[in-house]
């Protein structure tokens, strides 16, 4: 789904509608000024989908974190858990 693209004057005219409708319509909108994009608004389930997909990318690029989530993810294949 392509974004809304705004310029900064009609998202300070009609900023309450417009996020409204980005929730309802679950797309973002890039906010121009002097037709360049400046900044963006997206429904905060893209924003959290995005920064897990983020954390997650990161974690990867830690080798003593991607070591240690191997080592679980090896003793849960073999059954080795705990309840909480």
């Amino acid at each position: 789904m392509s974004p809304k693209v705004m310029p900064t004057s009609e998202i300070r005219n009609r900023f309450a509608e417009v996020l409204e409708s980005l929730r309802k319509e679950g797309r973002y909108c890039l906010v121009t000024k002097s037709g360049q994009a400046v900044a963006a608004f997206l429904p905060i389930e893209m924003y959290e989908e995005i920064m897990s997909e983020l954390e997650d990318r990161l974690d990867e690029k830690d080798e003593c974190l991607a070591q240690e989530v191997a080592e679980a993810r090896e003793e849960y294949r073999k059954g080795k858990t705990r309840k909480l």
